[in-house]
């Protein structure tokens, strides 16, 4: 949790103006974060690639297959994308749209 904490206040000290609210870490330190005072995990439910876990302090901790063995990375989700660091979206799904059709009678 000092480590968490110690990079909270880093990005706190860069930015002047944001607190990390997310992590997203291996599937490796799971079993690490239950032993920590402060970490809230998930209801149990149907794990199919990237899941939420829990949450540490304020932190919601996600867990993604892509991530190395002991790696983590924490950040800011803000209410607009200009302060968020970065859009964590494994799955975007694709919704077709109705043609355009034009005054000449062309359509795309």
């Amino acid at each position: 949790m000092e480590i968490v904490e110690i990079g909270r206040q880093l990005i706190y000290d860069r930015t002047k103006r944001f607190s990390p609210n997310y992590m997203v870490c291996a599937s490796n330190l799971i079993p690490i974060l239950s032993f920590i005072n402060g970490w809230t995990p998930a209801p149990a439910g149907q794990v199919n690639g990237p899941y939420f876990a829990g949450t540490l302090g304020a932190l919601k901790v996600y867990v993604s297959p892509a991530m190395a063995a002991g790696r983590y990375i924490i950040g800011v989700n803000g209410d607009d994308m200009m302060s968020s660091v970065a859009v964590y979206a494994p799955y975007m799904a694709i919704v077709p749209t109705q043609l355009l059709q034009y005054a000449d009678g062309g359509t795309s």
